[in-house]
């Protein structure tokens, strides 16, 4: 059977997998070329699928430099290679970035790279040996790489991760249908514009996290990163995090400052609900709230390249797949 036509809805499985005692980490099926599926870590807090020596040789040849910092320092440097890549039935023709060497930012010379030979390298694993052979970046922001999820049909998908323990999958929503997309509250974000496209600032969406009863809220632009564990405020004068201690209740609300759209409440210390608190490093000078991966706990995530548009609907509005 030929490919389905890339407007088409379709759903694929997104897989939860823990290494050793990291945190979960989440991908989806896909294929390159039309080789066999591998696994490509899925990370909405990047943009860009780049696919790392230990998933095999590509066969087209790089036709540019190729240079990506992650905020743990991880530096992967390529090559920019047209290919085809396949999910869910669907193909799309787009740059993606062939890793010919992984290291470390001189910020932060003790990533998780560190000492790892390039060919045995797999991104988002606890040791050399586990890991994945590529990373999907399914955000909105510019990069050389392309987000292949913004290049198929109505441009729109919806994360619904699966929670810590979940037997099922969870579930990767390509060209959602109307009534899907009606069930969200949407936040407008600001265009960016290093390169010309339809390319967002998807680490503007605006919160405020509140203590019960006490305190000033802290508001700023946030990102949602399914790669991450935790929340993570990155300020040039961040707070004293003796004024967050663990077992505080503390509230997320989505939207400017007094917004009562959409939030969530958690305490501090328990699963996935720690707040760090960082000054942004030379390497990434931006400056917000990385949510983590909390968000995807509460909320179906809806991302719109073509509106620019990050959109939050409880969980409960969409079944298992």
């Amino acid at each position: 059977m030929g490919a389905k036509p890339s407007s088409a809805r379709v759903e694929v499985e997104i897989h939860q997998k823990r290494f050793e005692a990291g945190p979960p980490r989440y991908s989806v099926p896909l294929s390159i070329d039309g080789g066999a599926p591998i696994e490509a870590m899925l990370d909405t807090g990047s943009t860009g699928l780049r696919v790392l020596p230990s998933a095999g040789p590509l066969t087209a040849k790089g036709v540019r430099p190729d240079r990506y910092v992650y905020r743990n320092g991880v530096v992967l440097t390529g090559a920019i290679t047209p290919v085809r890549v396949g999910i869910g039935g669907l193909q799309v023709k787009v740059d993606v970035s062939a890793t010919s060497a992984v290291a470390c930012s001189q910020d932060r010379p003790s990533c998780p790279a560190a000492a790892i030979p390039t060919q045995q390298y797999r991104i988002g694993g606890s040791t050399p040996s586990d890991g994945f052979s590529a990373i999907l970046g399914a955000g909105l922001r510019a990069g050389e790489a392309e987000n292949p999820l913004a290049h198929l049909g109505e441009q729109a998908w919806i994360v619904l991760l699966p929670k810590p323990g979940d037997a099922a999958p969870g579930k990767l929503i390509l060209n959602p249908t109307p009534a899907e997309r009606a069930r969200f509250t949407l936040f407008s974000l600001t265009r960016d514009t290093r390169r010309r496209g339809d390319f967002w600032a998807d680490n503007t969406v605006p919160t405020c996290l509140s203590r019960d009863g006490a305190g000033a809220p802290l508001c700023a632009p946030t990102l949602l990163d399914s790669g991450a564990a935790g929340l993570n405020y990155i300020s040039r004068s961040a707070p004293a995090f003796d004024d967050w201690p663990t077992d505080t209740s503390v509230n997320l609300r989505f939207g400017p400052p007094g917004s009562t759209a959409m939030s969530q409440s958690f305490v501090l210390g328990r699963g996935p609900a720690r707040l760090n608190f960082s000054t942004p490093p030379a390497s990434l000078p931006w400056e917000g709230l990385n949510a983590g991966v909390l968000p995807f706990y509460d909320f179906a995530v809806l991302y719109d390249a073509k509106a620019g548009q990050i959109g939050l609907a409880p969980r409960g509005d969409f079944s298992a797949p």
